[in-house]
């Protein structure tokens, strides 16, 4: 009996801080293996793309949209998401692609400017190798491994 409410106790407990993080719930998981695939998720606004031999064994991934994220003004609203397992790292690089709205760019933004973005240790670290598709609204880049990621606006350098 003890033991059952210490369990209860957890999942309440679990259940009340995931309800705090803000955003969504995740999605349904979609399960990729070691021969990799193709997932979409949020109604196509994220696709990951796994090559052969990026995970040894099966494993269920989800995505949850976020608002628990650091807040700066060069962020692209709609575009943060928290992809799950958290800390999930691959063997082969995975391709990620997240769709974002021209309408929700920060004021000034140009889009060939717009670079994805992941959360290490409560702040927004580039990822290097973004590539923009003005004509698809798409951010795509290589990812090692799962975290929040975002699209942020990288404004140009100030003249000198």
């Amino acid at each position: 009996m003890r033991q059952t409410r210490r369990y209860t106790s957890l999942s309440l407990a679990l259940l009340l801080a995931l309800a705090g993080c803000g955003g969504d719930s995740p999605t349904d998981p979609i399960f990729v293996g070691p021969e990799g695939g193709q997932l979409v998720f949020e109604g196509g606004r994220v696709r990951l793309a796994f090559p052969q031999g990026a995970v040894g064994d099966e494993l269920a991934i989800s995505v949850q949209a976020t608002g628990n994220f650091p807040n700066v003004p060069t962020i692209v609203t709609g575009t943060t998401y928290r992809f799950l397992p958290e800390e999930a790292a691959f063997d082969q690089q995975v391709q990620v692609t997240i769709r974002y709205d021209p309408a929700n760019l920060p004021a000034g933004a140009e889009e060939n400017a717009l670079k994805l973005h992941e959360v290490v240790g409560g702040e927004w670290q580039e990822i290097p190798g973004s590539i923009v598709d003005e004509a698809d609204n798409t951010v795509t880049t290589l990812i090692d491994g799962f975290s929040v990621l975002g699209i942020l606006w990288v404004p140009p350098l100030p003249d000198a």
